[in-house]
Parts: structure tokens; sequence; C-alpha cells
């Protein structure tokens, strides 16, 4: 598991969560698909979005690469009592998937301990 900030990654060994707390406004699962031409078209439905695209848990996407077909689906996905959502982006690494775990405006204390559940299940397909 990889911790970023807007300043960049968390040093793993000057920045250690100790005790299973610390401090964030927002966290991320990020798929990653790394060289996706620029051009790479979303569908949501069937019918094709402008990016960044956000949605729900449970939404079917699909992405066109150049005739070449994924599918993605995020069935499940919990963290704690934050209701989480998805948005899918382009930048210059290609194209990014996140599940937005928790995102607030200001940073709070996040603690191991108090979440009771955490979960993220995918499913992919290519045709």
């Amino acid at each position: 598991m990889n911790f970023s900030s807007p300043g960049g990654d968390k040093d793993r060994v000057q920045d250690i969560i100790r005790d299973g707390t610390f401090y964030a406004s927002r966290l991320m699962a990020t798929f990653v698909l790394y060289g996706a031409p620029k051009d790479f078209q979303v569908l949501f439905n069937g019918e094709k979005v402008n990016l960044p695209f956000m949605f729900k848990v449970g939404d079917r996407l699909s992405m066109d690469l150049n005739g070449v077909y994924l599918g993605l689906t995020f069935p499940g996905a919990c963290f704690g009592e934050n209701i989480v959502r998805g948005e899918i982006k382009f930048n210059k690494d290609g194209a990014l998937c996140n599940m937005i775990l928790f995102d607030e405006h200001e940073p709070k204390k996040i603690s191991w301990k108090d979440i009771k559940r955490a979960c993220r299940h995918s499913a992919n397909n290519v045709f």
C-alpha cells in the first residue's frame, strides 16, 4: 500500500503510521492503466461520458482502448461509515480510476481501530 499527499509520497521511515493512527484529508484506492491512448473513451451504461467522470459503487464502466474494451466494476467498497464513490480521469501516466474512500476539506485523525470495516472489490473484463 502506498500513501501519498499533495506534497508527494510519505517517507516510509520518517512518516510511519504509529498505532494505526494518522491524519488525512483524502484516501483513495487507485487503479492505473499506464499508456492508455489519450483519446480513449469511457462508456457508462453504453453511453460515452466526458472525463473526469464520477460514479457510484456498483456502476459498470467500459473503456474503449482502440477497439479493445476493458470492463471495470467495483461491486463493493466501504471505509467505515463514509460514502465511497469513484472517479475516472486521464493524466500524463494514463487512465486513473480512483475509489475515493474518504474525502474531507481538512485533515482528520483516522484510527484503524475505529474503522470497523474497510474493503474494496473489483471485477475486470476484456472483450
